[in-house]
């Protein structure tokens, strides 16, 4: 196996930004890549002996709920393969919270019941008797927390704690939170160094002060993150600053001598050949924002890395429905993540290359079965029953899962036994891992473009049905047109 934490590019689409990596982590991973996430260090309604089948190599981690745990997670859940663990800036969206330059300060209930404050009388009784009052705590977590817990956690690649706004928000609250993410990297990375035996104390000797990369430590490899919103200059900046800390003669004892002196470093010279950066991500984004504008950040974050010289592995952070997949690989990213696939398999949505499947509305799926019979998707020859939904999903799908054994009817019957749960999250799964085999083997065979015009009008059956923001992305970047 090739040296960890190194990339190879295999093919590149000569019409589009799509490339084609092998990235060594823990096992070789073929990019570009969906990883399923596993919150808890597990994931819902399917137990880790079940995971092979669903995955590419790689899922991930949430650092926020896993950090108690205080254990290497891919020892403790059994899992053989490669493990990414976000840092836990996500759940500023999720979790009230209040952000300082300090860290998240999360407000968290206290499994504490102090008893004298929550003694009542009862009424009836008139005897005292405890009563469960939410008592709340404030904890705050840092950039350093984020670190500690990962390196404990044991992920082959460990997010930096980043500040992560809603992109709809003004722009001064983005451009704070570009400046204190590039801090809190800052600080991700002097703590790595700490915890690596590479002193970051200004009066001690640096044992190692200039590593092969700046953010490469053990068995682990940290990714910066672009923040920025829908701010393209603020995303440049962003960019930059990230680049700069990538360059090999960069030395983060400057920042430990003369803080104030190291922020005002701008316009630094930017050599391709001396950028080591094996991995970064795109965030900030899946907020609510138009899907015309989520697709110009991204094109806008991928051509300008390229333009700094990085054309390494990119990770679009959230990015989880089948079509944008599709579209964020044609915009050059690599890697991405969502819960999307699992939670709608657990709600009776099930993914497949038209319209998705939704087994809770019966006659929804019996109108999507005649449809598809009249455009010959669905040959009346492989109907087995005169009653459409006694046919096999498969018929259908053309997947060979378990859940695809069975008839929609049936399907539809036992739509909300954990039975189903298990096999629909697996199914949304296994069609998010063979997209990815279909998207890697068409750049590869350099018909990625041919690919893309198959997959769409195979799913919407007209180009006019083609959601706009789709096609106004291919048409504006690559010329790509569906009419």
């Amino acid at each position: 196996m090739e040296n960890k934490f190194t990339f190879k590019l295999i093919n590149k689409c000569k019409h589009t930004n799509a490339k084609v990596f092998q990235y060594t982590l823990s096992n070789n991973v073929m990019l570009p890549i969906f990883m399923p996430v596993a919150t808890y260090g597990a994931m819902r309604s399917i137990p880790v002996d079940e995971l092979d089948d669903c995955h590419s190599g790689i899922i991930l981690s949430n650092t926020y709920h896993c950090r108690n745990m205080k254990k290497n997670v891919k020892n403790f859940m059994g899992f053989k393969k490669s493990l990414l663990t976000d840092s836990g800036g996500f759940q500023i969206q999720s979790l009230p919270c209040t952000i300082t330059d300090e860290g998240i300060e999360f407000k968290l209930e206290s499994k504490l019941i102090r008893k004298e404050e929550n003694k009542v009388k009862n009424e009836h009784t008139n005897k005292e008797e405890n009563k469960n009052k939410k008592i709340f705590e404030q904890k705050v977590f840092t950039p350093e927390d984020s670190m500690d817990a990962q390196f404990t956690l044991g992920a082959d690649i460990i997010m930096q704690l980043d500040d992560v706004v809603n992109p709809i928000e003004n722009k001064q609250r983005h451009a704070e939170g570009v400046k204190r993410s590039i801090e809190w990297l800052d600080r991700a990375v002097l703590k790595l160094r700490e915890i690596s035996g590479i002193s970051s104390d200004a009066n001690k000797k640096i044992k190692k002060e200039n590593l092969e990369s700046n953010f490469i430590f053990n068995e682990q490899i940290l990714f910066p993150i672009i923040q920025g919103g829908l701010n393209l200059d603020l995303r440049e900046k962003s960019i930059y600053e990230i680049i700069k800390r990538s360059l090999k003669n960069h030395k983060f004892i400057d920042l430990v001598q003369d803080k104030e002196e190291f922020y005002k470093q701008e316009n630094q010279i930017i050599k391709k050949e001396e950028i080591f950066l094996n991995g970064v991500a795109i965030g900030g984004m899946c907020g609510g924002e138009n899907k015309n504008e989520f697709a110009k950040v991204v094109h806008f974050c991928t051509t300008k890395l390229s333009e700094f010289g990085y054309e390494g592995p990119i990770y679009v952070m959230g990015v989880g429905y089948p079509d944008d997949i599709v579209v964020c690989s044609a915009l050059g990213t690599s890697m991405s993540d969502c819960v999307y696939p699992t939670r709608m398999g657990r709600t009776g949505k099930y993914f497949w290359d038209g319209e998705d499947i939704e087994i809770t509305r019966i006659n929804k799926v019996r109108n999507l079965l005649e449809k598809e019979i009249k455009v010959k998707s669905l040959l009346e020859k492989e109907i087995k029953d005169e009653n459409l939904l006694f046919t096999k999903v498969k018929t259908l799908t053309k997947c060979d899962c378990a859940m695809c054994e069975y008839s929609f009817y049936y399907l539809h019957i036992h739509r909300d036994t954990p039975n189903l749960c298990n096999l629909a999250s697996k199914h949304n799964l296994l069609y998010m891992k063979r997209l990815g085999e279909r998207i890697r083997e068409s750049i590869i065979n350099n018909r990625f473009e041919q690919f893309i015009k198959e997959y769409f009008i195979k799913k919407y059956k007209r180009p006019e049905e083609i959601p706009k923001w789709i096609l106004s992305t291919f048409e504006e970047y690559f010329k790509i047109f569906f009419r």
